[in-house]
């Protein structure tokens, strides 16, 4: 039983830690939006992670 509980409560804390990390992911795709300049944000393998609408338009 406890087991079933462990394994209950570390689903729900991986839940609630993806819920954080998209609601940041939205607040800061809001911020990046409201910048008028091209941003465009890269990982260190030169991946494009996030852009901002006003690179969008652009491309």
């Amino acid at each position: 039983m406890r087991n079933v509980a462990k394994q209950i409560s570390t689903s729900l804390d991986k839940i609630k830690l993806y819920e954080q990390a998209e609601e940041n992911r939205r607040l800061n795709q809001g911020i990046l939006n409201t910048i008028q300049e091209i941003i465009q944000l890269i990982d260190q393998e030169r991946k494009v992670i996030q852009v901002n609408q006003p690179f969008c338009d652009i491309f």
